[in-house]
């Protein structure tokens, strides 16, 4: 588990701040531009790391739960590895293998403790008529981030995003609504405009988290 000590208190983005679709994904375009053959190359490698697990699950019986087991450690690893390359090219930094280590294993129990209970806290939202799934999936949708960005826990990342969220779940909404028409758009130019759309929805997702947690954006 990731040592908690020396976390900075977190603060409510003020409701006043603006947040613009136009401006997050004229910075996902620019980022794209910028960075398109690394972010290119690290999305293949990793998700070829993914599927190549998923082939040895299915071809051994034996060794098929230990393989699955270790494809969900590896899936948490290459999130918190995308985690850190969001916030470095936030910083002005390029995206590279380098933010891919096995130490974030520390996370690992921190990371699948969020994803279960932000899971069990959705579910039971949709379960309500499904509104209040959607809202409550949006209000936790930063707690991933948090966790890596801010070392908090489980319940500490919940309650960050909660209070980062408050007041903009609207524009989130918005913005999810946004990029899935820019992904189903890429998809129906024979998938390959998905290249150039995936990366786009990451970096102005990461104009968003940039955003709502006061960050400077570079």
């Amino acid at each position: 588990m990731v040592k908690k000590s020396g976390q900075k208190k977190t603060e409510a983005v003020p409701r006043g701040r603006k947040l613009s679709l136009g401006d997050s994904f004229r910075y996902g375009i620019e980022k794209t531009g910028k960075f398109f053959w690394p972010t290119l190359g690290i999305a293949i490698l990793t998700q070829a790391v993914l599927v190549l697990l998923q082939i040895l699950q299915v071809a051994s019986s034996i060794l098929g739960i230990i393989v699955f087991l270790f494809f969900i450690l590896v899936s948490v690893l290459i999130t918190v590895g995308w985690i850190k390359i969001l916030l470095a090219v936030l910083n002005g930094q390029k995206p590279a293998l380098k933010y891919f280590s096995w130490d974030d294993v520390a996370y690992f129990w921190t990371m699948l403790g969020v994803y279960i209970l932000t899971s069990l806290i959705v579910s039971v939202g949709y379960l309500l008529l499904v509104i209040p799934g959607v809202v409550w999936a949006l209000t936790y949708a930063l707690a991933p981030l948090l966790v890596v960005d801010k070392n908090l826990s489980v319940t500490q990342a919940l309650a960050a995003s909660r209070r980062y969220t408050t007041g903009h779940r609207w524009t989130l909404f918005l913005w999810y609504l946004a990029v899935g028409a820019l992904n189903l758009l890429g998809l129906l130019l024979v998938g390959v405009g998905l290249l150039f759309t995936l990366p786009v929805s990451f970096y102005s997702g990461a104009y968003m988290y940039g955003k709502l947690t006061g960050k400077t954006i570079k």
